[in-house]
């Protein structure tokens, strides 16, 4: 549909000059018609016919008439000027089209190293738009080079090619021998697979660009999306091409797992964890899927999902349709619940969810921004009514962000991160690394590389062992998983991954080899029985069997130093991408005696092995000088013991700049009862 309108509305553009046109000619011809009707020839004076009359009012055109004032009527006398300046205006307008038409293909022919958009519906245009603003090369093909959208990303300096992506042709014109990236957006799903497998296909052939050319097409169908990515029998990629699926729900959900907020819920995760989920389409299926893959995907811990939709029955069946195992890792609750505005008293099921249970954290994956906004705003409220004000509410906004922004700010306390989160932007497509290769996807070539040479020597040439750019899209979605996972392993050993100029290789211990080692089997055990893959004797890729899925004591021991080996290369993995590992260290601040957290400061080393976390209670007056310097200090963070009071709280003259440097530096909120971990305040 989004494409429909904007062709509708580029018509309008498109003859909106012609229809400026049209006037002046037709003013110019009624004058001709008018004037012959009146002009009389011979005598006795003779009048021309109808026909007659068009055909001399269309012979002005030429320019030759010799009308005068006082002999002949006065609106040929206009006409034959207007008529030919019309015609004039006209082939000037035809020209300038051609010029304009031939500039735009010479421009795409000469291109090196750009990015090719085809489709120009919402996602195409988002990503053209936003390349732009980074400064890149874009090249845009569409069926109609003046719709709205073509002009808007014309207007950013990206030139359209009118023609069908399909075409090689097309695409020649669009310079895709010498271009970077090819994107496919056109709105359909398998017209963009036609088009980009076509375009893989001739591309490992005739490629002459720089590096590899990455063609990435969308896909919008969940569905389509999971069993496309779930074949193991052959690697869409080449020596020349990198194929990569663009899925819009799975970038958000893997974005929004990003957030420093997940990875702070590793180190102390209960048993049994809660989340609520409100709107169980497309977006809600990608969030809970990734976050069992990953956030959620640690040893010991289930997951228990409160949906509430007003289909939930039938979005349950859907996601276990795509999902076999759900069971074999989470407990999916279905609640048949319509939360709008126009219905707030449907609100009461929320309410009383969110009472009854110790949520951890509540997505609304609503499809309807308006009504998306409504109900998190609403489940804010309801969590603060509750005292609960660090339990963070993410929110969907596709098309309203700043909208959701300003919501946002205006939640009350300013140094809580994470009350109300907007997420799930179309720009986010472009943060996620999708065009250019990701740290993502640096790091999951890196593990995959770790696990080849674990590997050598050993007989065998399945599809796991291929090489990535072989590598079929089932063990590649793997690997991606495994370093979206990385943080999550690392909190759990007490450790984290921080940015660095120049990373150290951390020498990981026997004890953190163990328990990392623990988390990511856990892991892949996740990623499988997600899939319906279950315990098999022998192998089966067929019959989703392996031997494998067993718990981490109960692996064969080959299999266990198999896994060792992997997590052994973490800390160069992470080199790879410049991070460094740390170990934490969490100084719990004793407001009765906080100049002995102040003496730790004092002799905490930056440069060293380190990362100091300091939990304190900001209601305590004498955390606040604490707090503020600890954020000045490199690897050093907050965590809140208890929700933080608002900044009006704090000491008088706290600047803007320090509550954003406070809020960038704090891990979380957590339970001021809960006891101290391993290594807290102390001497060192």
């Amino acid at each position: 549909m989004a494409q429909a309108s904007s062709t509708r509305g580029g018509s309008q553009f498109r003859n909106s000059s012609w229809l400026a046109l049209a006037p002046f000619a037709a003013l110019a011809f009624g004058l001709a018609f008018w004037g012959f009707d009146q002009h009389c020839v011979g005598e006795p004076c003779v009048r021309p016919s109808t026909l007659e009359q068009v055909g001399k009012s269309f012979d002005l055109v030429r320019g030759r008439g010799s009308f005068g004032f006082g002999k002949d009527p006065w609106q040929l006398v206009f006409a034959q000027w207007l008529m030919p300046l019309a015609a004039v205006l006209a082939a000037a307008k035809l020209f300038l089209q051609s010029l304009r038409r031939d500039i735009k293909v010479a421009f795409a022919r000469r291109s090196r190293g750009h990015v090719i958009v085809c489709g120009l519906g919402s996602t195409g245009r988002a990503i053209a738009e936003g390349l732009r603003e980074a400064g890149e090369r874009v090249v845009t093909v569409d069926l109609d080079a003046s719709s709205v959208n073509a002009l808007a990303v014309e207007d950013a300096g990206a030139p359209t090619i009118q023609g069908d992506a399909r075409s090689a042709a097309v695409l020649g014109i669009a310079g895709l021998p010498r271009a970077r990236a090819l994107v496919v957006a056109t709105g359909n799903d398998a017209a963009n697979l036609e088009i980009a497998l076509a375009a893989a296909e001739r591309s490992a052939s005739t490629f002459r660009g720089a590096g590899r050319l990455a063609i990435v097409p969308e896909m919008r169908a969940d569905w389509l999306f999971e069993r496309f990515l779930s074949q193991n029998a052959v690697g869409l990629g080449s020596a020349a091409v990198e194929f990569r699926i663009l899925n819009r729900s799975e970038v958000a959900a893997r974005l929004l797992f990003q957030r420093p907020v997940f990875a702070a819920f590793a180190a102390g995760r209960p048993a049994r964890s809660d989340i609520a989920v409100i709107g169980f389409g497309d977006v809600g299926h990608a969030v809970v899927a990734h976050g069992l893959r990953t956030a959620f995907a640690l040893p010991g811990c289930r997951l228990r999902i409160a949906v509430l939709d007003k289909a939930a029955e039938a979005a349950e069946a859907k996601f276990r349709l795509l999902h076999p195992g759900a069971d074999a890792i989470a407990e999916i609750e279905p609640v048949k619940a319509h939360l709008t505005p126009d219905q707030p008293e449907n609100c009461k099921q929320l309410s009383d969810l969110l009472s009854a249970r110790r949520i951890e954290a509540v997505f609304v994956c609503i499809p309807d921004d308006e009504e998306a906004l409504f109900v998190a705003t609403q489940a804010r409220e309801m969590l603060d009514r509750q005292g609960r004000l660090a339990i963070p509410v993410f929110v969907r906004t596709a098309e309203r962000r700043k909208l959701g922004d300003i919501l946002a700010r205006a939640q009350g306390n300013d140094l809580l991160p994470d009350r109300l989160v907007p997420f799930g932007d179309r720009s986010e497509l472009l943060a996620a690394g999708v065009i250019a290769d990701g740290d993502v996807d640096v790091l999951a070539r890196a593990s995959h590389e770790a696990y080849l040479d674990t590997l050598d020597g050993q007989p065998g040439d399945g599809p796991s062992r291929q090489p990535w750019i072989a590598l079929p899209e089932l063990f590649r979605r793997s690997n991606r998983l495994f370093a979206d996972h990385l943080e999550f392993k690392l909190r759990a050993a007490g450790l984290r991954s921080c940015p660095a100029v120049e990373p150290r290789c951390y020498d990981l211990s026997q004890q953190d080899l163990e328990t990392i080692a623990t988390a990511e089997h856990g892991r892949w055990l996740a990623e499988r029985r997600l899939a319906g893959w279950q315990y098999g004797k022998k192998r089966d890729d067929l019959c989703f069997r392996h031997p494998a899925l067993v718990e981490w004591a109960d692996l064969p021991s080959a299999v266990q130093d198999q896994v060792r080996t992997v997590v052994a290369r973490i800390p160069a993995i992470l080199a790879r991408v410049g991070r460094e590992i740390r170990r934490e260290r969490v100084v719990r601040v004793d407001p009765r005696a906080p100049e002995a957290a102040a003496a730790i400061l004092d002799r905490f080393a930056p440069e060293g092995g380190e990362h100091l976390v300091l939990a304190l209670d900001l209601t305590e007056a004498a955390a606040w000088p604490l707090a503020l310097r600890a954020v000045s200090i490199p690897n050093v963070t907050l965590q809140f013991l208890g929700p933080p009071p608002t900044r009006s709280a704090g000491p008088a003259g706290l600047a803007a700049e320090d509550v954003a440097r406070l809020r960038e530096r704090t891990d979380g909120c957590v339970d001021p009862a809960a006891e101290t971990r391993a290594g807290d305040a102390g001497e060192p």
